[in-house]
């Protein structure tokens, strides 16, 4: 899914431009949407063609994978030709991270939802499903390996706050290291999680 389209009547002044209309992942889904390593691979390639004077993202994506997406993110704030970000839909979560590096950021007014900086985690407890058909897991660790997979050990036992802070709150404490330091000036409410449509995002 998602194209990369040059468009000119010369051979001279392209612009490319790179479609992130699906979720976000790190490497290519199978008959599905694209990675962010290709899109690097993409830019990289461009970025070698001297027809090519800069690169618009054009993101209608509710955000995804944390894996992969502040890679994408430094990769974008190093390029060295300009970077574009358009959205006429929805730039949340991951998509937002990304297309925050850009040197400009353009919103259709009529944008659904832009922002939802922060992250969030979910799984399925089936243990109990599983007991009550009859079945037991058993899950076995090593006497050295006390801490593995402690965060999800303790989230199955209700206890959210090593999940909480070892696992989400970094990645959204970098999140918003991210943001300001690609939008200087951008107002801390905007960290809860909030979207807004393409009218109030500018303010």
């Amino acid at each position: 899914q998602g194209n990369t389209n040059s468009n000119t009547n010369t051979n001279k002044g392209l612009v490319a431009v790179i479609d992130l209309k699906s979720p976000i992942y790190k490497y290519d889904q199978a008959c599905g949407p694209r990675g962010t390593q290709t899109v690097m691979a993409i830019m990289e390639s461009l970025k070698a063609d001297d027809s090519i004077t800069g690169v618009v993202l054009d993101i209608d994506s509710g955000g995804g994978q944390v894996s992969g997406t502040p890679e994408l993110y430094d990769y974008i704030k190093t390029y060295d030709k300009p970077v574009v970000t358009y959205t006429g839909g929805y730039m949340c979560s991951a998509a937002y991270y990304i297309g925050s590096a850009a040197d400009h950021l353009i919103a259709n007014p009529r944008a659904e939802a832009i922002g939802s900086i922060g992250a969030y985690i979910q799984f399925l407890d089936l243990t109990g499903y599983y007991e009550k058909e009859g079945a037991k897991l058993h899950t076995i660790y090593a006497s050295k390996s006390s801490e593995k997979n402690k965060a999800y050990r303790d989230a199955l036992e209700g206890n959210y706050e090593t999940m909480v802070k070892e696992e989400l709150d970094p990645i959204v404490d970098e999140f918003i290291e991210d943001i300001q330091g690609a939008m200087v000036g951008v107002d801390p409410k905007v960290f809860k999680g909030a979207t807004y449509n393409g009218k109030t995002a500018l303010s």
